[in-house]
């Protein structure tokens, strides 16, 4: 065992002088002979090698992410399929690192074919290929697996048939001859706009067999850049050149390339099935013979919730308080970077339309009760007006372009909302504010809170009541919508109305002293619709 081991360190040390870790002639796997290098990534290299019956194999070893790739490898260990490279086995060596032993292709490339067709392969060798790797995906989708790493250098052909490789391990960036990069999944000119919001669904490989068919015809692929972040952001709002591919197959790929998941074919087979060759329908004076020709897929026609909303009188409600959350178009994805910029730019504009919407808001309550409020007062009112638009746009902002969990979101801003009010109680505390008495107070009302909630001297709100109110007006109204970028309309008073209408009822309900609940609910409405991004319908159509 001694020999052995010192062998495989003479192994390495003679490999590492090279490129690869392990020498031509290495046998750091028991029954195998490495012949050559033959790929460097992320994950680690692989090898061609030769087994001690003769069995020509390639040989991968992990080297980084070793357990969710593993776990990757095993989903896939006995698929069968004349379109994917066949994985026989996963093994450790005498160090403990794990290796995948794989069928070897000898044959050409498909980044190689690429390279040597600068102005794009022939209509009917371009088919051939991407119509190979979309058989093989579809096979993976079949059950339940997701490639997520498509690309020239994971496609292959093998005496013509074509073959699509690494689809066990995708987790992670692997190798491209591309200088572009990114820390998500897959490599970034092949990578769908929802990756970077965390969406894996078969979509994204209908994206990527979409950026290979229309790189096999134009000669590059649709969106390029000198920076991951220019690649990026073209992926997310450019629309891409189709007008140079063959007619026929204009349509096809632009569906591919959409957007929006939902607007995409829903499976590789879907995408196979349309670019397909197919028989021209045959015709005669006398009898006329058709052949059925298939058609691909139309783009649906995505329904407008704003028109559905408009056609009966609850629409405000469905908008406000509904407990479904249609999935935010992915459009709407940015980099950190720029969220960050808009967050801040959002969080300032709403301070100062905070200040402004508390006048106007001190100054109605004069008007209809007489009553002016206290200094003290006014600047509770802004202070907390202030921090509730900040507990609106923060999250709103972690939350745009995402998948949305209705109930996991009102949940959070529930969290928040209490926050939100125990900072309240506090402000009122160190400002010595007096609020006004609970409601009814102090004849009893019709139901008696616990005497946490007011003081009984003078029936003031305490801790228990703030964070109570708030907590429940956080929860019931929809807050995130507010500032969606895709509103119907920047302003709407409809949700200023509904907002202050729902803070008024959980008032009632917690017997919260009148107006002041509804007065914050307006400020932080009508502030976060002012300070949020907004798309014009136009710029909507034009990102699409």
């Amino acid at each position: 065992m001694e020999s052995n081991q010192n062998d495989t360190a003479a192994e390495r040390i003679a490999g590492s002088a090279g490129r690869f870790l392990y020498a031509d002639g290495a046998r750091p796997l028991d029954g195998y002979t490495i012949k050559r290098g033959i790929g460097q990534g992320g994950f680690g290299e692989i090898y061609f090698a030769v087994s001690d019956a003769g069995k020509e194999v390639a040989l991968k070893l992990i080297r980084r992410n070793l357990e969710v790739e593993l776990r990757g490898i095993r989903q896939c260990l006995n698929l069968k399929h004349p379109n994917l490279l066949s994985i026989h086995d996963i093994r450790r060596d005498r160090q403990g690192d794990a290796w995948v032993v794989m069928e070897y292709l000898a044959d050409e490339n498909l980044e190689d074919v690429i390279d040597a067709h600068p102005n794009g392969l022939p209509v009917e060798r371009a088919v051939a290929w991407v119509l190979g790797a979309a058989d093989g995906v579809a096979y993976l989708h079949q059950r339940g697996i997701v490639h997520r790493d498509l690309k020239p250098a994971n496609i292959f052909r093998d005496e013509g048939i074509v073959k699509v490789g690494d689809y066990g391990l995708s987790k992670f960036i692997s190798y491209s001859r591309r200088s572009g990069h990114t820390e998500s999944i897959g490599t970034v000119h092949y990578m769908a706009p929802e990756v970077a919001n965390g969406r894996y669904g078969k979509e994204i490989d209908v994206y990527a067999l979409g950026v290979l068919f229309y790189e096999l015809l134009a000669g590059r692929v649709p969106f390029d850049g000198e920076s991951v972040g220019e690649v990026l952001m073209k992926h997310l709002t450019a629309k891409p050149d189709v007008s140079i591919l063959p007619e026929q197959y204009r349509d096809v790929v632009a569906k591919a390339l959409e957007k929006d998941p939902e607007l995409r074919y829903g499976s590789a087979a879907e995408f196979a099935a349309a670019i397909k060759p197919r028989p021209a329908a045959a015709h005669s004076d006398e009898d006329s013979v058709g052949v059925a020709v298939e058609r691909p897929p139309q783009h649906p026609v995505e329904p407008s919730p704003r028109h559905s909303d408009a056609s009966d009188g609850r629409g405000f409600i469905r908008r406000h308080f509904s407990w479904h959350e249609k999935t935010a178009p992915a459009v709407l994805v940015k980099p950190a970077r720029l969220r960050f910029a808009e967050l801040a730019g959002s969080l300032l504009v709403g301070a100062l339309v905070a200040a402004v919407m508390c006048i106007v808001a001190v100054l109605l309550e004069g008007y209809f009760s007489d009553v002016v409020p206290k200094a003290e007062q006014f600047a509770w009112l802004l202070l907390v007006g202030t921090l509730g638009v900040a507990a609106v746009l923060v999250p709103a902002k972690c939350w745009e372009g995402h998948r949305g969990e209705p109930v996991l979101r009102r949940f959070v801003m529930l969290v928040i909302g209490m926050g939100v009010g125990a900072a309240a109680f506090g402000l009122a505390e160190a400002l010595a504010v007096g609020l006004p008495p609970a409601a009814g107070y102090p004849d009893p009302p019709s139901y008696k809170l616990p005497p946490s909630f007011y003081d009984p001297l003078n029936g003031r709100p305490l801790l228990m009541a703030h964070v109570a109110c708030f907590g429940t007006l956080f929860f019931v109204l929809r807050w995130w919508r507010q500032a969606d970028p895709l509103r119907r309309m920047r302003f709407s008073f409809g949700s200023v109305f509904w907002s202050v209408a729902a803070a008024a009822l959980v008032a009632h309900i917690w017997q919260f002293p009148q107006p002041m609940l509804p007065m914050i609910a307006g400020v932080v409405s009508a502030s976060v619709q002012l300070a949020a991004p907004w798309l014009r319908p136009a710029d909507r159509q034009r990102l699409r």
